[in-house]
C-alpha cells in the first residue's frame, strides 16, 4: 500500500483536484493526508477506485494506529 499524501504527490495533483476527483472538500482530503480522520466507507471505496488500487483501507489504519501511539482504533 501507499500513504494518500504520498500518492497525490507522485500524481502531481493538488489535493484540491483530488478532493473533486472524490468529490470531497480539499479539507477532508487534507485530513485524509494527515491521518487525522478515516475516510468514511463509500469515500474509501472512491479512493481505491482513483488509485487503481494503489492506496487501500489498511494503509490508512496503519497511519492512524502509529499517530496513537500504537493503540489500535475501535471497530
Amino acid at each position: 500500500g501507499m500513504e494518500l499524501k504520498k500518492y497525490i504527490k507522485e500524481s502531481q495533483m493538488t489535493q484540491a483536484q483530488f478532493a473533486s476527483e472524490l468529490d470531497v472538500t480539499p479539507i477532508a482530503v487534507s485530513r485524509y493526508c494527515n491521518g487525522a480522520r478515516v475516510p468514511a466507507a463509500k469515500v474509501m471505496m472512491r479512493i481505491v477506485a482513483v488509485t487503481k488500487g494503489r492506496v487501500k483501507p489498511n494503509d490508512f489504519y496503519e497511519v492512524a494506529e502509529a499517530e496513537n501511539g500504537g493503540v489500535g482504533i475501535g471497530m
